[in-house]
């Protein structure tokens, strides 16, 4: 199983592109996560944005694909072999998951951050555009069948 999460530090004070907080995946029973740590921590908006590209592009055909928190030291590499996602992060390699697996978990820690009205970004602001066009590219993805005839997460 595979859970994402975002938070932002400033948690009372409406939303900017430019928010520093947490990204952190769940992946089965091992944590990768910016927290706990200054050095990863991340422009979140912008981070989210440069993820889901991260994994779109992986959904596309991409063998590989490396990813960097806006404004941090976190980074992870995504890695496809064989119909399935292998993630790297400084040391350790975790996986396999399957890609829409990753998508689907990156959508709902979204959905779920968002549920939050102070975590709306201002419709008229900055970002707020690519934000919002770059969650429509995800859940669109997620509604169509995943490319080369790889089995959706759910079928086991």
């Amino acid at each position: 199983m595979v859970t994402f999460r975002i938070s932002r530090f400033d948690k009372e004070a409406p939303a900017h592109v430019l928010d520093m907080g947490d990204l952190a995946f769940v992946l089965d029973d091992k944590i990768m996560s910016t927290e706990g740590n200054s050095r990863y921590a991340n422009m979140v908006y912008l981070s989210v944005v440069e993820l889901i590209d991260s994994l779109t592009t992986l959904r596309r055909g991409a063998n590989s694909r490396r990813f960097v928190a806006a404004d941090s030291s976190f980074t992870l590499m995504f890695e496809q072999k064989k119909q399935h996602i292998y993630v790297w992060n400084e040391t350790k390699k975790y996986g396999p998951f399957f890609l829409d697996e990753l998508l689907a978990a990156v959508n709902a820690g979204v959905d779920h951050f968002l549920a939050d009205p102070l975590n709306a970004l201002l419709p008229n602001g900055p970002m707020h555009g690519d934000f919002h066009d770059s969650r429509r590219e995800l859940k669109e993805m997620l509604v169509e069948p995943p490319a080369g005839g790889g089995r959706w997460p759910h079928d086991g």
